[in-house]
């Protein structure tokens, strides 16, 4: 496959590019699974859900706005999400607010009864570079990143919450992650033998970019700075905004499952790589 580079270890599968008539479709942030089925989260505010059926090389979805439970007022600054945590049991829902700096978390059971946070450790954390990527841990930790530091610093501020981020009794701890030079991060999720896979990206003006995925021991977390090394990169023709991050375990394997964000552009893709 053109495009990919992957490490020792690692094995391509394919890559699809992904549309649909909707016109909501596209700006894909950040994804995970909820018992099979592939939930998206896009930078306007929508909730995007699938069940993949590579078959038959389509899918029926749905897409619908986050909600105003959390605190959507119809602007940009209000509904940019960029990160998701899913609890693979009950099916609760963690999303991260770029511009605001807070997580809100929806019960699909009870989409009205949200809870929002404003986590006093992302309160310094740039408007444009808030909760990029957010994973929940199989001890029931979260894991926040975002994308950038104020200033020019390279290293990107962690925050590990010991349990649900929202929760009032909720205790964090704070971290950097170490990227590869020039790159930021997009998204992040745990691999099932408990290490960690965070994507990041790279940007030139006016639409250049590179993408790579980097793996971290579990132990790293108790480290000052967080760093692992690359194992996938992205180049040219799938020099696309590797923006989403998933993973599934089938037969002893797992997939690492990676999507763009098109930018509602038209000469940008919206690419599912596995």
């Amino acid at each position: 496959m053109d495009g990919l580079r992957v490490a020792r270890g690692f094995r391509k599968i394919g890559a699809w590019e992904v549309r649909s008539p909707d016109a909501g479709f596209g700006g894909i942030s950040a994804m995970a699974f909820d018992h099979g089925l592939l939930v998206m989260v896009s930078d306007t505010g929508s909730v995007i859900t699938v069940r993949p059926q590579f078959a038959r090389r389509r899918a029926k979805g749905t897409i619908a706005g986050i909600g105003k439970a959390c605190g959507h007022d119809g602007q940009k600054t209000s509904r940019d999400s960029e990160s998701l945590a899913i609890d693979p049991e009950s099916g609760v829902r963690w999303i991260g607010f770029e511009g605001r700096n807070v997580i809100c978390r929806i019960d699909p059971a009870r989409p009205n009864d949200a809870r929002i946070v404003a986590p006093p450790a992302m309160r310094a954390w740039p408007n444009t570079g808030g909760a990029e990527a957010m994973t929940r841990l199989c001890d029931g930790q979260f894991m926040a990143i975002a994308e950038r530091p104020r200033g020019d610093k390279r290293n990107s501020p962690v925050v590990i919450f010991d349990r649900d981020p929202t929760d009032p009794a909720a205790v964090a701890r704070t971290s950097l992650f170490v990227p590869p030079n020039g790159f930021r991060p997009t998204d992040i999720v745990e691999m099932p033998d408990g290490s960690l896979a965070i994507l990041t990206r790279s940007y030139q003006p006016p639409f250049a970019f590179d993408g790579r995925l980097v793996t971290i021991a579990r132990g790293a977390l108790d480290t000052r700075k967080i760093s692992g090394k690359t194992v996938v990169q992205f180049t040219r023709p799938l020099d696309e905004n590797f923006e989403a991050l998933a993973v599934t375990q089938s037969n002893g394997r797992a997939y690492i499952w990676i999507m763009s964000d098109d930018n509602f552009m038209p000469f940008q893709r919206t690419m599912l790589v596995l």
